[in-house]
């Protein structure tokens, strides 16, 4: 998949399953912004992960 096929099937989700995530998933996704570019490159990044 290019990028442009990413953005095209790209979708916004506003209706969440009660089913917990996984901490692996969490780890690639918080992982994956971390790597996110930014626009000064020292801005810092800050997570809160709520379960329960």
């Amino acid at each position: 998949m290019d990028f442009y096929e990413t953005l095209e099937k790209r979708r916004t989700y506003r209706d969440f399953s009660r089913q917990e995530v996984s901490d692996d998933i969490l780890k690639r996704v918080i992982g994956a912004a971390f790597k996110a570019p930014t626009n000064d490159h020292l801005r810092q990044l800050e997570f809160i992960v709520v379960r329960g």
